[in-house]
C-alpha cells in the first residue's frame, strides 16, 4: 500500500503484522492495540495519531513523521525509527530496546518510565525531554544535547555520556555508577542524591563516594 489516505481512520486492534503501508498520510489514524510487528511504515505521516499499546516491534519507522503522537506503553523492541521526528510525543512505558533511534528528534519528548536499555541513540537530539525513572543503562549517549531534560532517577549505569551536553539538566536520584562523564560541564546540573560511585568524572578522575550531594 502506497501513497494510501487513511487520514483520521479509526484501525483499533487492526492486524497488519509485516504490512507495506509506505508514503502514506495516517495523520490522526486511532491504531491503540494494533498489531505492526515488522511492518514498514517508511516515510508515513502519523502526527497526532494514536499507537497506544501497539506491537510495533521489529518495524520500519524511518524518516516518519511522529510529532504530538501518543506510543505510551508500545512495543518497538527492535524498531527502526532513523530519522524520525518524534518531537513532544508521548513514550512513556514504551518497550524500546535495542530500537535504532539514530539522528532522531526527540526534543520535548516523554520518555519516563521506558525502557531504552541498549538502544541506538547516536546523533539524537532529547532536549527539554522527561526521561524520569527510565532505563539508559549501558547506552551510548556521547556528544547528546540533554539541556533541560529531566533525568531524575534515571539508570545510567555504565551509560557513556562524554561530550553530552547537560547543561540545566535534572538528574536528581539518578543512577550513574560507572558511567563515563568525561569532558561534560556539570556546573548547572542538577545532581542532588546521585549515584556516581566508579564513574569517570569530567576531569578524568574516578568518583569514589556513592552519593553525591550539590
Amino acid at each position: 500500500m502506497r501513497w494510501a489516505n487513511l487520514s483520521g481512520a479509526v484501525l483499533k486492534a487492526a492486524k497488519l503484522n509485516n504490512a507495506q503501508i509506505l508514503r502514506a498520510n495516517l495523520r490522526k489514524v486511532d491504531l491503540t492495540d494494533a498489531e505492526l510487528k515488522k511492518a514498514d511504515l517508511r516515510w508515513v505521516d502519523l502526527r497526532e495519531a494514536k499507537l497506544i499499546n501497539a506491537n510495533l516491534s521489529g518495524a520500519e519507522l524511518e524518516a516518519n513523521c511522529l510529532i504530538d503522537a501518543d506510543i505510551s506503553s508500545a512495543n518497538l523492541n527492535d524498531a527502526n525509527l532513523t530519522q524520525t521526528d518524534l518531537s513532544s510525543a508521548n513514550l512513556s512505558h514504551a518497550d524500546l530496546r535495542k530500537t535504532n533511534l539514530s539522528s532522531t528528534n526527540l526534543n520535548y519528548v516523554n520518555l519516563s518510565l521506558t525502557d531504552l536499555s541498549s538502544a541506538n541513540l547516536y546523533d539524537t537530539y532529547l532536549v527539554g525531554a522527561n526521561l524520569t525513572d527510565c532505563n539508559l543503562g549501558g547506552c551510548n549517549l556521547s556528544g547528546i544535547n540533554l539541556s533541560n531534560a529531566d533525568l531524575s532517577g534515571v539508570n545510567l549505569r555504565s551509560a557513556i555520556l562524554r561530550g553530552a551536553n547537560l547543561s540545566r539538566a535534572k538528574l536528581k536520584c539518578a543512577d550513574l555508577k560507572y558511567a563515563d562523564l568525561f569532558g561534560i560541564d556539570l556546573s548547572s546540573v542538577d545532581l542532588d542524591d546521585a549515584y556516581l560511585g566508579g564513574a569517570t568524572m569530567p576531569d578524568g578522575s574516578i568518583h569514589d563516594d556513592d552519593i553525591i550531594n550539590i
